[in-house]
Parts: C-alpha cells; sequence; structure tokens
C-alpha cells in the first residue's frame, strides 16, 4: 500500500478508501468497534466491548510505530466501513508470524471489501520481507468467511474447541494460516 491510501471500485460503484490508521482516527474507531459488535456474532466482542479510547490509542501507538505490523481502515464517504489489522510479535522467534482480523460493517457486506482489505494485508505481509506466515481464526459455522480465506490461499490448521461462548453457548473457532513462501 501507498504512503497514504489506495482506492478500489467496489461491486456497486462505490470507491473504498484504504489507508493505514493515524492516531486522530482513534475516536472513530472506537465508536466503529463498539457498533459492529452488534452486528454479528461472528466477531470476539459484542457491542459496546471494544476498547475504550485510551487502549486504541495505545494498540494504534504499536501498530503503527512497527515496521511488520499495520492497521488499515476502509473508508466509504469518509465513514469507516471496515478494519483489517496485521500484527506481528516483535520477538525475532515468532515475528515471521503475524496474526489477522477483519471486521466489515453488516450494510456492506457482499460487496468484495474483506477479499479487498486482506489482499491488502497480504501484500503488506509480502513487502515486509519478514513475516511468512499470516494466521487467523474463525468461527466454524462462518462457511462464507471460511470460503474467502480459502479463496485466498490460507489452509486449515486445526481446531480451538470451544473458544468462543456467547450466551452460554459454545462456539468451536477453524485455525488458519497462509504460507506466503512455499
Amino acid at each position: 500500500m501507498s504512503e497514504n491510501f489506495v482506492s478500489h471500485t467496489l461491486k456497486n460503484g462505490q470507491e473504498l478508501i484504504i489507508k493505514k490508521a493515524q492516531l486522530s482516527d482513534a475516536i472513530k474507531i472506537v465508536e466503529y468497534i463498539n457498533d459492529i459488535g452488534g452486528e454479528s456474532d461472528n466477531l470476539s466482542f459484542g457491542k459496546n466491548e471494544g476498547f475504550s479510547y485510551e487502549q486504541t490509542l495505545n494498540y494504534l501507538k504499536n501498530l503503527t510505530s512497527s515496521e511488520i505490523s499495520t492497521y488499515n481502515i476502509g473508508l466509504i464517504d469518509g465513514q469507516i466501513v471496515s478494519i483489517c489489522d496485521l500484527h506481528a510479535s516483535p520477538r525475532k522467534r515468532l515475528r515471521h508470524v503475524a496474526g489477522t482480523a477483519i471486521t466489515v460493517r453488516k450494510e456492506f457486506w457482499n460487496l468484495g471489501i474483506a477479499t479487498i482489505m486482506i489482499r491488502e494485508i497480504i501484500k503488506f505481509a509480502k513487502d515486509t520481507n519478514v513475516i511468512e506466515i499470516v494466521s487467523l481464526q474463525v468461527r466454524m459455522d462462518n462457511a462464507a468467511a471460511i470460503y474467502l480465506y480459502k479463496k485466498l490461499g490460507f489452509e486449515t490448521t486445526g481446531i480451538n474447541k470451544k473458544h468462543m461462548k456467547i450466551d452460554g453457548v459454545y462456539y468451536d473457532l477453524v485455525c488458519m494460516d497462509l504460507h506466503l513462501k512455499k
């Protein structure tokens, strides 16, 4: 991704702008996270269960100061509609593996945003020349997300039993990795 942003035209003709989050985006990020938590049970958090402003600011400081991590936001008409981060450990023994997570505002599902956002993260990971594996977890019953990740080259590496609990019901998580060096 360029220094400032990249632009993509979506299936519906709208323009998606992807940029690396700045500290000045923290308030909008907190509002977005607190809101989307109530849109889907596929996320690891519910409505208003996101980080505080201070926690978000610290998280952004860590990611934006790292050359092997990033926090990208997707914008349509200035509104955050997606967030996708890539977080790698600064420890030498672990820094070749980076975790990723993505959210997309529900009203913008099925427009290709998740595919675009993850491809940008994969490109970033490859450009680091450090990250060799991109890793994620997804609810086992989230067929659409699993299909997307497989389409992008992720492979199932295992299952974490009962790793999510919503209203007393347990859900298994599928662990998936994308190996950048084959």
